[in-house]
């Protein structure tokens, strides 16, 4: 029963997630520099990057659709997830971010980032739970 509880919070989990990346999609697509839906919101952009973010992202929403119709798409999800923490992680500590941002705008950028790894724990902790009986 638990493992059931689990696995629905879980689903709907993934699909909310599916559903932030393709407002990320939008709002790249948009240029809409909205913080959480763009890491580096305050950086200017060329629109053909904010473009290539954009349908990245929405590849991004389909992985999390698809790792809520099967959850064996989890370890590869939680996989690139951790690459993407990391990432991003080394992109907030180059000089160049660096460089271009305003002081107070590398703890929005690292905001962003921390959103993104509680999510990804979220997730795996529910799916640890969905799977704690099968």
């Amino acid at each position: 029963m638990a493992a059931e509880v689990a696995g629905r919070v879980l689903r709907g989990s993934l699909r909310a997630g599916a559903a932030y990346f393709v407002g990320v999609t939008v709002a790249h697509w948009a240029g809409v520099k909205v913080p959480g839906l763009f890491v580096y919101y305050s950086i200017p952009s060329y629109a053909y990057q904010d473009k290539g973010i954009g349908i990245l992202s929405f590849g991004w929403a389909m992985f999390l659709l698809a790792a809520s119709r099967n959850f064996g798409v989890m370890p590869f999800l939680l996989t690139a997830g951790v690459v993407g923490i990391l990432g991003f992680s080394v992109i907030n500590l180059s000089a160049e971010v660096a460089a271009l941002a305003a002081p107070g705008n590398l703890a929005g950028f690292w905001g962003v980032v921390a959103g993104l790894a509680a999510y990804l724990g979220w997730v795996a902790a529910w799916w640890r739970l969905a799977r704690w009986r099968e």
